[in-house]
């Protein structure tokens, strides 16, 4: 029979206590004492879960870890440490550990830090004897792309979406990061539970807290009752929290509480909250140079990248922008009431041409602007791309009388320039020279003294 737990540790009461609470489960176990023994354990019975010691005899079980990981992939690593600091932590996730469990037990703690470890790897599991079928159901209707770099991201989510791993979705804005996060929820076994999308850096830090955490009568002026945040609303359900990267460093230590133990302290409120929700990320910034910079905080950044997935611009995915014009296309004619079908050559030599730097939502936006002000069965260039007035074919009597030089001017010393001129050509007189450039003698004295032309 295969182990499905193995307890790599030097302490007889400790492995004693772990059996002990494994016993609720219905599970095998089995244990060593020894960094050799628990690398020879691992090759021979590939356990789902295993529990390392991060002190051991003959060495540590960080160093283990890509050891471990390369013999047994897709197990699921929960390292054990009396010693634990952040930077251990850290590495320890970088390393591929789902989790880090500190010593001594809080059982609680333990029985949960089992629970998820558990509950990862069946799933994981159950993915692996159907990869294939998994990918072919991985279904969202607004998902559309047959490019390599495309069908790369969707396999990726497709695999992390029956986990509940904290996913960090990347990529330029305008590439479909929301859009990811909801077919990662939609296929998710949290598919039936709410699905909440934050976008952080749309609302002030302090209403992202009381959003996110609710608060309490009398917390602040204007909290006249208790209000539920929606960590207490998603009641099991997923949160996305796009643009992660513009929170501040006071929220992002009160969402690492929430990613590292379920806990959560609403705004006015003196007694910690549970919560139980997935936690998916987006960002368009380079977090992890963010990160060198201070900008962010590290142990944060590692916790919600532990699985990223990085969406490609349209510019990286052309074979798909014609596949998604005729699908915005075919949604908005329908929209709009408008007979369009297709796409003149033309138009669609210029659709493959364009840079997109907008991305996905600037095809869409251009695709929305031609169905409302095109006509017609068939989308022109022009309609695309409307063309703007050249400035060299205005009418002389209607353009401007003065030349804007290539580089450009210094408006204070334009501005200083003609004050001065309408002086000049005044005699001093402040009445005719406000006449000469338009206006009221006393905006004229204010701008004048500004400069010092005339005395106060």
């Amino acid at each position: 029979m295969p182990t499905d737990v193995l307890i790599i540790e030097d302490q007889p009461d400790t492995t004693e206590l772990l059996m002990e609470v494994l016993a609720q489960y219905p599970v095998s176990a089995a244990a060593a004492m020894t960094a050799r023994e628990g690398l020879e354990a691992n090759t021979r019975e590939h356990p789902r879960v295993i529990l390392l010691d991060y002190k051991l005899p003959d060495g540590d079980g960080l160093t283990m870890v890509p050891d471990l990981l390369k013999e047994n992939p897709s197990a699921q690593i929960v390292l054990m440490s009396a010693y634990g600091t952040v930077q251990m932590a850290v590495e320890a996730l970088r390393r591929g550990v789902l989790d880090v469990l500190s010593k001594p037990f809080q059982i609680q703690q333990l029985e949960m830090t089992l629970q998820r470890a558990l509950h990862v790897a069946a799933l994981l599991a159950q993915s692996r004897e159907s990869r294939g079928d998994l990918e072919r159901r991985f279904l969202f209707p607004r998902l559309l792309g047959q490019s390599h770099t495309f069908l790369e991201a969707v396999r990726l989510a497709s695999q992390v979406a029956v986990t509940d791993a904290t996913v960090l979705i990347t990529g330029e804005s305008g590439t479909g990061k929301e859009l990811f996060a909801q077919a990662i929820h939609f296929n998710s076994r949290r598919r039936h539970l709410p699905f909440f999308p934050i976008n952080c850096s749309a609302i002030p830090d302090t209403l992202l807290e009381s959003e996110l955490f609710g608060y309490r009568k009398g917390a602040f002026t204007g909290a006249d009752e208790d209000r539920q945040g929606i960590l207490e609303r998603a009641r099991g359900g997923t949160v996305f929290l796009d643009e992660i990267a513009e929170t501040s460093p006071a929220f992002q230590a009160k969402l690492l509480r929430v990613l590292q133990d379920g806990e959560y302290l609403p705004l006015g409120a003196v007694d910690l909250k549970r919560c139980d929700v997935r936690i998916l990320a987006a960002t368009n910034k380079p977090l992890e140079s963010w990160v060198k910079e201070g900008r962010f905080r590290e142990d944060l950044y590692y916790r919600i990248n532990g699985f990223e997935i990085a969406l490609p611009s349209l510019a990286e995915r052309r074979d798909d922008i014609l596949l998604l014009a005729n699908e915005f296309l075919r949604e908005l004619a329908q929209k709009y009431a408008k007979s369009f079908t297709a796409f003149t050559p033309e138009a669609r030599r210029a659709l493959e041409e364009h840079p997109w730097s907008g991305n996905v939502r600037e095809l869409r936006n251009r695709l929305e602007m031609a169905c409302i002000l095109g006509k017609g069965e068939k989308i022109g260039k022009g309609d695309l791309f409307p063309q703007r007035p050249d400035p060299r074919r205005i009418k002389p009597e209607a353009a401007t009388p003065y030349v804007l030089p290539e580089g450009g001017i210094r408006w204070e010393e334009m501005e200083e320039a003609l004050l001065k001129e309408a002086l000049r050509r005044a005699g001093g007189n402040c009445s005719r020279a406000a006449r000469l450039l338009g206006l009221t003698r006393p905006k004229f004295k204010y701008r004048a003294q500004k400069f010092g032309l005339i005395e106060a």
